[in-house]
Order: C-alpha cells, then sequence, then structure tokens
C-alpha cells in the first residue's frame, strides 16, 4: 500500500491566499466603478449598466477619455476565478 501526503495546510493557506487576492481585486474594482460613475465622462458613467461600453472602453476607437482599467480588472477577477475552488 502506499501512501500519498496530502498537503492540507499548504492548500489551506493557499486558498486564503486566493481570497485575499480576490479581495484585493474587488476593492479596486469597486473604487475604479465610483470613480468612472463620477468622472463626469459619457461613457464612463454608463459602465455601470452598459456592458458594450465597458469592454469597449479600452478599444483603439473608444471616445477620448475613457479608461478600461475597470474592464481589465474584471478579465483578471474572471481569470483567478477560474482556478477558484467552489
Amino acid at each position: 500500500m502506499t501512501a500519498f501526503r496530502r498537503f492540507g495546510a499548504l492548500a489551506a493557506e493557499d486558498l486564503l491566499y486566493r481570497q485575499a487576492e480576490l479581495v484585493e481585486l474587488e476593492r479596486s474594482l469597486r473604487e475604479y466603478q465610483q470613480e468612472d460613475k463620477e468622472s463626469g465622462h459619457r461613457d464612463r458613467e454608463r459602465y455601470a449598466f452598459n456592458w458594450d461600453k465597458l469592454q469597449r472602453s479600452g478599444h483603439n476607437d473608444a471616445a477620448e477619455g475613457n479608461d478600461d482599467i475597470q474592464w481589465q480588472t474584471i478579465l483578471e477577477i474572471r481569470e483567478k476565478l477560474k482556478s477558484y475552488p467552489g
């Protein structure tokens, strides 16, 4: 019979680090959302309810003054969530 080590403590620690990363990304996202809402920029103020404007915010043809930091943060969160258990 072969015994394999489970690494439970390391797995738990890794999960805590992943949670901390997601918490920080969420905090940043909320900050960017508030900044966009209060920006006075026609497109950025609509990001919260206009997915197309948000996801196109970094395209070359986007109106001047658009800021894609919110969209880039969402994409980073998506990537982190792909490897997040549960």
